[in-house]
């Protein structure tokens, strides 16, 4: 069984240069901030997996490119790529109750998430449901 390891964004953050970052970064701490969050509100290690599991089997990473000359827009800012992760971390256990495993809906609770996360089916992310 694989165990669990979302490290704090911060904590990640503070340690890569996000010129540095693996591209697909934002999108998989979107994943683990849905683990991290299911574990905390469920008290439940495997759920957390499952639902990992489940994230990466029916989703792909859109790789951010901070190199990017757009990038440098000063209305988007670096650290939004990450804003998916942040809005999934911040849920409230009613809905992580709620949402259970349709994992769609984890991924609507922030705009950022289109921009690091696709469906493998194509169909635009909240539309499987």
């Amino acid at each position: 069984m694989r165990r669990l390891c979302a490290l704090p964004l911060a904590l990640v953050l503070s340690c890569t240069s996000l010129k540095t970052m693996p591209p697909d970064l934002p999108c998989r701490e979107a994943a683990f901030a849905m683990a991290a969050r299911t574990e905390e509100c469920t008290g439940n290690l495997e759920l957390a997996n499952k639902r990992v599991d489940l994230f990466f089997k029916d989703y792909v990473c859109i790789d951010a490119d901070v190199t990017d000359p757009e990038m440098n827009n000063p209305a988007v800012h670096p650290l939004d790529w990450f804003n998916c992760a942040f809005a999934i971390r911040e849920m409230p256990c009613e809905l992580v109750e709620e949402y259970g495993n349709d994992i769609d809906r984890y991924l609507t609770q922030s705009d950022a998430c289109t921009w690091v996360i696709a469906r493998k089916d194509g169909k635009n992310l909240g539309a499987g449901r």
